[in-house]
């Protein structure tokens, strides 16, 4: 009946908690699996919006991160250098390559915890956007319930957090250069020598130009050189007292407390290799990336929306339902009872209204 207090539809007050704290967990259940059926029309609600998270955000971030974003051909050749120590290195060494790569996989760190912040957010905002009608009578239990959950949804994000930080100690652990989808070298020398080949044809056709532009030069120089008149050679004597005295008075610079290396004055062996190693810094981290862009999503999905699921009444049950706190959590505001006691008085007098009406009309 209108008016009359919640209670009185259930047995005991006890009856009454329980079946208002299964239903919270059936709806915070149902709106991450899509089930609510009261859900506005125009925007993402629930778990839509968790996907959203890990589809259009997580996975665009990590789709536009550039392989060797942050590391110029200075950056490379100076790495390389300092893996050889004071030798000069016939090869690459294979130390520099890992060192790299393991530089640019940190990258995926920070994207991945932010994605477990957004989703337990989320999670927390489906929690405050639950309002059931029990709840509203009841601001106490609304308040209680809201912070179980809070606490709940903060333990499991800890160990979700902590499985994706090994998720990225996993892939820096072990540079794995055997994996069947890594190019490796001979498939970026391969590459290479390609575009080498392709370059000394382009080379080799412009050359019978370059030639016949150089003759015209050459041989005006070699008529100046014929005109000018005879110079006595300079004496061994004299040529070994100017070396002398430019050695005696030389010395070698000192040396810089920062070294940089130019890309600029690069040979082109070792253009070669900055290049040779850039390939091979794409071609694995797309590796680690793909990885951490499909294992990240399962470990927030497995250790904190799924143990949340799971998990919410059980919690829920343990840290409410007890008898000394059912008249704490079931008590309504004073501002709520006053208008549900004015709503039962006036059902009352329209009853009696009508039974006025009714023996009225009787005659």
């Amino acid at each position: 009946m209108f008016g009359n207090p919640l209670l009185d539809a259930y047995s005991s007050k006890g009856a009454a908690l329980l079946q208002i704290l299964t239903q919270f967990s059936t709806q915070y259940q149902n709106a991450i699996d899509g089930k609510l059926t009261d859900m506005a029309p125009n925007e993402l609600y629930g778990g839509a919006r968790i996907n959203f998270i890990f589809n259009d955000r997580f996975g665009t971030n990590l789709s536009s991160m550039h392989p060797v974003d942050g590391l110029s051909a200075s950056d490379i050749r100076t790495v390389i250098r300092n893996a050889t120590g004071p030798r000069t290195a016939l090869f690459i060494p294979e130390i520099s390559f890992e060192l790299l790569v393991k530089r640019q996989i940190k990258k995926l760190e920070e994207p991945a915890l932010s994605c477990a912040d957004e989703v337990h957010q989320e999670l927390q905002r489906i929690v405050a956007q639950l309002e059931t009608k029990e709840l509203l009578i009841f601001n106490n239990l609304r308040e209680r319930v809201i912070n179980v959950v809070t606490d709940l949804l903060l333990t499991f994000l800890k160990p979700t957090k902590e499985m994706i930080q090994n998720l990225i100690d996993i892939e820096l652990a072990y540079i794995n250069t055997s994996h069947p989808d890594f190019t490796g070298a001979q498939g970026v020398f391969g590459t290479m020598f390609k575009m080498a080949e392709q370059r000394a044809k382009e080379q080799q056709q412009q050359q019978p130009s370059l030639v016949q532009s150089q003759i015209q030069p050459q041989t005006q120089t070699n008529r100046q050189v014929a005109s000018k008149p005879n110079v006595p050679p300079r004496t061994d004597t004299s040529l070994t007292k100017e070396r002398g005295a430019s050695i005696s008075g030389s010395s070698l610079p000192k040396v810089q407390p920062k070294i940089h290396i130019s890309a600029s004055n690069l040979s082109e062996q070792e253009k070669l290799e900055t290049q040779l190693i850039q390939d091979l810094l794409v071609s694995y981290f797309n590796i680690s990336r793909k990885n951490i862009q499909d294992t990240v999503p399962k470990s927030i999905m497995h250790f904190l929306v799924n143990k949340s699921k799971s998990e919410i009444q059980n919690q829920l049950v343990s840290q409410l339902y007890k008898e000394e706190l059912f008249d704490e959590l079931l008590e309504e505001s004073p501002s709520l009872a006053e208008k549900r006691k004015k709503c039962h008085q006036m059902v009352v007098a329209l009853q009696k209204a009508n039974d006025i009406l009714n023996e009225v009309r009787d005659y």
